[in-house]
């Protein structure tokens, strides 16, 4: 609902989008280039995997955020 903040999200989100499709794109290469590229990038998936649920598990500032109209429910986006 702030103008400024709707700005930075705008701006955000197209440099979001743009390092997804790199990191897409860096991750399909290397887990179906040789053995050891798709052993080494499934150990870092493995090693990394158990930290993901904390991205979605909100906390007051979260929840004042979403709120507030300012954030996302990180609920909805764990989906």
């Amino acid at each position: 609902s702030d103008a400024r903040i709707a700005e930075i999200a705008q701006k955000c989100f197209k440099e979001v989008t743009y390092h997804v499709r790199r990191s897409t794109d860096l991750m399909i290469r290397l887990g179906d280039g040789s053995e050891e590229s798709h052993r080494r990038m499934q150990d870092a998936i493995d090693a990394l995997w158990m930290y993901t649920g904390e991205l979605f598990t909100a906390d007051a500032l979260d929840q004042a955020m979403q709120a507030d109209g300012i954030a996302p429910d990180l609920a909805e986006l764990q989906q």
